[in-house]
C-alpha cells in the first residue's frame, strides 16, 4: 500500500486503487523516481508537493497529468532537506569523504554511513546546495550512494551491490535483450593535470596508457584544479582511463523476476541495483559478466520488471557534463584573458579557508561545522534535527513522537497509553475495555469467573456449536430431567417414568412406566398394562383382522347370543346334540 501525506506531512490515507505502480532506480546518482496511475474520481486529495511513502522510501509528488478517467502521478525521491541547504561556497581540502559529507550535511538532519572508503580528496563548489555537494563528492571520490529517505541516511561504498552468482538467460528468466554499443568517449591515453600544473610520474611519464581494447592512441588531457596531491591524481586517473579505454556496452533487459514470484529462487536469482550478474544469450551470442546500473521495478507485477546492465556507469553525456562542470568552476574565478579575476581574489579574502586553527577564544555570529568535538557545551537554545546521545539528564522534556527500546519510570500520567504488550504484576483502574482477551493471553482466578463472570453470561452470548453430553450432564431445576451421554431420563419423585436412548444392555429404545412401575411401552410395542380404560371400539378392529376363535370365550359368546332368544344364527350346517 502507498501512504499519502499532504504538503505539511499530515497523513491523509492509504492508496489502494492504483495501477502501473513503478519505481525506477539509477546507480549513477542513487536517485529514484516513482510513478503510478490512480482513478481520477478518487484522486482529489493528491496534490503537487505532497508526499508518497512506500515501505522503504519517501517521495515528493512533482507532476499530476490528468486523462479522461486516470491521473498519472510522478514523484521524486524526497531529498528536500538536502536541496534546501544553500551555500555560496563550499571547500573541503584533502579530507576523507566521511569528513566531507559531515560538513556538507550539517544543518540538514541527514547523516552519512561510509564503508571502506578512506582516500582523501578535495571538493570545491560555489553557488550550490547540499545535494549538489554530495553529488560532486560522489564523482570526486568515485563512490556510489544508496539513500534511506525514511531515516535520512546516505550509505556510501566504492561499489554498491554484490556478486551473488545471479544469472539472466533466455532458458529461464530473460524475456528481452536490446544491446547498445558506443565509443564516443573512447580514449587509450590520459594526461592528468592538477592544481598549479601538478602532474603525475608514471615510470617517468606524465601520462597513463591502457590498450585493453585497441592499440589506437587517443589522448585525453584531463585537468582538475581540485587535485593537490600527485598520488591522488594518479589513482583516479587510472580508474577513469580503465572505463574510457573500452567501448561502452549497455544491455536493456526484460526480466521475469522469479525471485519475487517464487521463494525457491530467492537466493539464486534475486538481484539489486549495483549487483554483478551473468548475462547469457544464445540468440545474441552474449556471454557477459556486468553490473546492473538501472532498475525499473513493478512491485505488484514483478513479471514486468526490467533493468539496464553496462560495463561502465557513465554515459558519453555524463562525461561531457563533467568536463563542463569543471570548466564552469574555472570560469567562476577567471577573466576573459585567462587570469584570475579581482572579484575572485576579493571573495577569497572575504571568505577565508584554513586547514587548521588553534585559538583561545572564538566568537562568530553564524557558522557551519561538519564535525565538532567538544568537551563541554553550554547552549541557550538549540535546534537539532538529529542527535545521538549516550546519557541525557533533563528536568523537563516535551516530545511529539518518541520511539524507545526500553523505558523505565516511576509514575506515568497521560490521556492514552497504546501498547502492543503490557507485562504487569498489578493493575488498578476504575474501568477497563479489552478488545481481545483469550485463554492464551490472560489468566483469571476461578473465583472471579464463578462469582462475577458466569452469572452474567446470557444465552445470546454463547457461540453455537456442539456440547459433549459425556462431559456435561443436563439436569432439570427439580432434578427430574437428566441428559447424560446417550440417554435421556424423566423421573417423578419415586422412579424413572420415561427413558429414551441407550439402555443398560447397550441397546437403543424408548421405555414408559406407569406410576406403580409397570412397563407400559418398550421397543416391542404397547404393553397390556398401558390400556387402563375400556377404549377398544368396533371401528378400532381392522376389517381383515381374522381373530382366531381360540382367543375368544365361546361359552360367553353363545350365552350372550341366547340371552333374550331373539337372535338368529345363520349357518349352512348345524350339528345338534340332544343330550
Amino acid at each position: 500500500m502507498l501512504q499519502l501525506y499532504d504538503v505539511n506531512r499530515n497523513k491523509i490515507k492509504g492508496l489502494v486503487a492504483y495501477k502501473d505502480y513503478c519505481i525506477e532506480s539509477a546507480l549513477k546518482t542513487g536517485d529514484k523516481t516513482l510513478s503510478f496511475l490512480y482513478p481520477k474520481r478518487l484522486g482529489k486529495e493528491i496534490k503537487n508537493e505532497g508526499y508518497i511513502r512506500t515501505k522503504t522510501d519517501e517521495f515528493v509528488i512533482k507532476s499530476i497529468d490528468s486523462s479522461e478517467d486516470w491521473l498519472t502521478i510522478n514523484a521524486s525521491l524526497n531529498v528536500e532537506d538536502l536541496e534546501g541547504e544553500a551555500r555560496e561556497s563550499f571547500t573541503c581540502l584533502e579530507e576523507t569523504i566521511s569528513k566531507c559529507l559531515d560538513l556538507a550535511l550539517s544543518g540538514t538532519g541527514w547523516t552519512a554511513n561510509v564503508t571502506g572508503v578512506t582516500k582523501k580528496r578535495t571538493v570545491r563548489m560555489t553557488n550550490c546546495n547540499s545535494w549538489d555537494i554530495i553529488q560532486q563528492a560522489r564523482k570526486t571520490y568515485l563512490v556510489e550512494y544508496k539513500f534511506d529517505t525514511i531515516n535520512k541516511i546516505i550509505y556510501v561504498k566504492e561499489k554498491q551491490g554484490q556478486d551473488k552468482g545471479t544469472y539472466f538467460t533466455e532458458d529461464l528468466n530473460l524475456k528481452k535483450l536490446d544491446i547498445n554499443n558506443d565509443s564516443y568517449d573512447f580514449f587509450t591515453r590520459i594526461k592528468p593535470i592538477g592544481k598549479d600544473g601538478l602532474k603525475i610520474d608514471a615510470n617517468g611519464k606524465d601520462y597513463l596508457e591502457n590498450y585493453q581494447y585497441s592499440k589506437k592512441v587517443k589522448t585525453l588531457i584531463w585537468k582538475d584544479e581540485r587535485y593537490t596531491v600527485a598520488s591522488s591524481l594518479l589513482e583516479d586517473a587510472t580508474i577513469k582511463l580503465n572505463e574510457l579505454s573500452k567501448p561502452r556496452v549497455a544491455y536493456a533487459v526484460g526480466i521475469i523476476d522469479l525471485a519475487k514470484l517464487n521463494t525457491k529462487y530467492k537466493n539464486i536469482l534475486d538481484y539489486s541495483l549495483g549487483d554483478t550478474i551473468y548475462l547469457l544469450s544464445k540468440e545474441n551470442r552474449v556471454r557477459e559478466k556486468q553490473r546492473i546500473v538501472k532498475i525499473k521495478e513493478y512491485p505488484d507485477e514483478p513479471e514486468r520488471n526490467s533493468c539496464e546492465i553496462a560495463n561502465t556507469i557513465l554515459t558519453f553525456e555524463d562525461i561531457q557534463k563533467e568536463y563542463a562542470d569543471t570548466t564552469d568552476t574555472v570560469n567562476n574565478i577567471t577573466s576573459d584573458n585567462g587570469t584570475v579575476s579581482e572579484n575572485a581574489i576579493a571573495k577569497a579574502v572575504e571568505k577565508l579557508t584554513i586547514n587548521k586553527v588553534e585559538m583561545n577564544k572564538f566568537t562568530a555570529l553564524e557558522g557551519t561545522v561538519g564535525s565538532l568535538t567538544v568537551n563541554k557545551l553550554d547552549v541557550d537554545k538549540a535546534n537539532i534535527k538529529f542527535a545521538k546521545i549516550d546519557t541525557a539528564i533533563a528536568k523537563k522534556i516535551e516530545v511529539t513522537d518518541l520511539n524507545a527500546d526500553n523505558i523505565k519510570f516511576e509514575v506515568a500520567e497521560g490521556g492514552t497509553l497504546n501498547l502492543q504488550t503490557l507485562l504487569s504484576k498489578f493493575i488498578t483502574g476504575e474501568s477497563g475495555q479489552f478488545l481481545n482477551l483469550t485463554s492464551s493471553n490472560v489468566v483469571i482466578d476461578n473465583a472471579v469467573i464463578k462469582g462475577l463472570i458466569a452469572p452474567n453470561i446470557s444465552v445470546g452470548d454463547l457461540k453455537a456449536g456442539n456440547i459433549d453430553s459425556n462431559r456435561f450432564n443436563i439436569v432439570g431445576t427439580d432434578g427430574n430431567l437428566l441428559i447424560k451421554d446417550n440417554t435421556i431420563q424423566i423421573k417423578d419423585s419415586a422412579r424413572v417414568r420415561v427413558q429414551i436412548g441407550k439402555d443398560a444392555s447397550g441397546d437403543y429404545s424408548m421405555y414408559v412406566w406407569d406410576k406403580q412401575g409397570n412397563l407400559m411401552f418398550d421397543a416391542l410395542g404397547l404393553k397390556s398394562s398401558a390400556i387402563k380404560d375400556k377404549i377398544i371400539r368396533d371401528d378400532m378392529v381392522a376389517d381383515n383382522a381374522n381373530i382366531n376363535g381360540s382367543k375368544l370365550n365361546i361359552s360367553s359368546l353363545i350365552t350372550e347370543v341366547n340371552k333374550d332368544n331373539t337372535q338368529t344364527l345363520k349357518a349352512s350346517r348345524i350339528s345338534f346334540d340332544s343330550t
